[in-house]
């Protein structure tokens, strides 16, 4: 039975397995194409894939490095900025102990001076003060200093500094000297007149005699002040120290101003002058103290007289 149905339908079963057979080959036929496309566009993008991958990589990679660059400088400016903050730390921390050493320094001196300014067992108040401006020049005309009333400071009030002495023949030595006096004063500053102004007159004598003048700014070319009203009898010589006097004058006796230059005195004078170099070197002057002593009514009414 199934031979006669194969017999009867053999060109239909035929046909048939003809078409199978070219499907399936067709199949094949498409598959291999598309893998040899596939190898084809795999093979030619397959550089491009690495070339991008590699690209990609490199990108991130130097991203990373730039992020962590910033880090490190970032980290580098805040380590600058602490050590030039401890490099400041360290700066104000050095001036302020070379303030309380000056401070510590000022303290003992004021302690000295006020116990060894004038003669015999008086004592008298002073203020430390510093300079705060001046003018230029070599013996300066003004100075301006950071005390005025609020600190009792008042008008012709001595003035006076420590300073190192060199002297010939003699070990240098820590010494109070003359700077000058007050002149005009406000409520938080005041102004002095050194004594190479010829509006400051102190009286003054010679430290090995009784002989005693007026010591006043020189007009005169050379550098120095001038002590008048000598004696004529009087024998000047060169480099004799001269101190003030303690009478007709508003500072202490026995403070140190300077010493002979030489004799300036003229043939036809009644009285003999010397020219006196100053012991103060205002160059070096920083800080003074001011004497708190009281212009005498005597002298206020001698020069109301004038």
């Amino acid at each position: 039975m199934l031979h006669l149905f194969f017999y009867k339908n053999k060109n239909i079963i035929t046909f048939l397995l003809l078409i199978t057979i070219s499907i399936i080959s067709i199949t094949n036929d498409s598959i291999k194409a598309k893998s040899s496309m596939e190898n084809l566009v795999l093979t030619i993008s397959s550089p491009f894939i690495t070339g991008i991958y590699y690209v990609t990589d490199w990108i991130s990679s130097t991203w990373n490095d730039i992020t962590n660059i910033n880090k490190k400088l970032e980290e580098m400016k805040k380590l600058r900025e602490l050590t030039l903050k401890n490099k400041h730390m360290y700066s104000d921390n050095k001036l302020l102990i070379e303030e309380i050493n000056q401070l510590r320094k000022q303290l003992d001196l004021k302690s000295y001076l006020e116990k060894n300014n004038v003669d015999e067992n008086d004592s008298m108040p002073v203020e430390s003060a510093q300079i705060i401006m001046r003018n230029p020049g070599i013996y300066y005309n003004t100075l301006i200093i950071n005390k005025g009333r609020k600190h009792n400071i008042k008008e012709n009030m001595p003035v006076v500094a420590f300073q190192i002495i060199k002297k010939k023949n003699l070990p240098d030595s820590l010494e109070k000297v003359v700077v000058g006096k007050i002149s005009d004063v406000t409520y938080l500053y005041s102004k002095i007149i050194p004594l190479t102004d010829p509006d400051c007159v102190i009286h003054a004598k010679f430290i090995n005699s009784d002989y005693t003048g007026f010591l006043e700014g020189y007009k005169g070319g050379e550098r120095g002040i001038i002590f008048t009203h000598l004696d004529k009898m009087l024998t000047i010589t060169k480099d004799e120290e001269i101190i003030t006097s303690g009478g007709q004058s508003i500072f202490p006796k026995g403070i140190k101003i300077g010493i002979i230059i030489k004799d300036i005195s003229t043939t036809n004078s009644f009285m003999k002058k010397a020219l006196v170099q100053p012991y103060v070197d205002f160059s070096r002057l920083n800080n003074i103290f001011v004497i708190k002593k009281e212009i005498p009514e005597i002298k206020f009414l001698m020069d109301k007289k004038k």
